[in-house]
């Protein structure tokens, strides 16, 4: 799948790591969390923008996958109670038809998919995932298309899009697009406002869930990441 990303932090993952990034500054390091390892375990590290040699990176936190799995459910049921309690405008089986209806175009890129860029970008080379400076400054070229059926199949191949309304009573108003496969037969998406969304990221970071929850039982590696990726920048 392409990489999401929530103001100038991104998160692409894959079948077996998670790659955590700034979107903004190809000079700090990026942080790889790995699972499905043969130890059973998962590994957090940080690695270099030009890493010396495939072990140059910084391991911050070895945890077994169970006792993590135990920690994630607390910090999922508190996101969980945070999303109940705020206003998150949701609509169900968007299709092309209710986006043309409502005044939406489709935003994507016009060059190449954006999985494809960052994949160029944040490769594995020798095991290890190396970023490319110069092709992470080379973002994709963003194009505006009418919602039709086709366009919509294109573009939706990444499993997320955007869409903005350009007329009407919700003029300017963005929507973010997820594809939700039940099973291989029946998908369906999902358009979550982006507004309610940076909304409810802000109430996250305010309320600190993500650094209290790490922090609970490795606070040297958030302390760590926080100073590697700049994260006094987003405050």
């Amino acid at each position: 799948m392409s990489a999401l990303v929530f103001g100038r932090i991104g998160f692409d993952v894959r079948r077996r790591t998670l790659v955590v990034f700034r979107t903004d500054r190809a000079d700090l390091p990026h942080l790889t969390c790995s699972w499905n390892n043969p130890t059973g375990e998962v590994d957090l590290h940080l690695t270099p923008v030009s890493p010396r040699d495939n072990d140059d990176r910084e391991s911050l936190l070895k945890i077994q996958e169970s006792e993590l799995k135990a920690r994630f459910h607390d910090l999922v049921r508190e996101i969980i109670e945070l999303v109940l309690r705020s206003p998150i405008q949701m609509v169900w089986g968007v299709h092309p038809k209710w986006l043309a209806a409502g005044g939406y175009v489709l935003l994507g890129p016009t060059s190449e998919p954006v999985s494809a860029w960052f994949q160029r970008a944040l490769s594995k080379r020798r095991g290890k995932y190396r970023l490319d400076e110069r092709t992470f400054k080379q973002m994709p070229k963003m194009g505006v298309y009418k919602p039709t059926a086709r366009r919509f199949a294109k573009l939706g191949e990444e499993g997320q899009m955007y869409a903005v309304c350009t007329r009407g009573p919700q003029r300017w108003t963005t929507l973010m697009l997820a594809r939700l496969d039940f099973n291989p037969s029946s998908a369906t998406w999902l358009a979550l406002d982006f507004a309610d969304l940076s909304s409810l990221v802000s109430t996250v970071q305010r309320r600190r869930v993500i650094p209290q929850w790490f922090a609970s039982f490795a606070p040297e590696a958030w302390k760590r990441i926080y100073v590697a990726l700049q994260l006094h920048e987003l405050d």
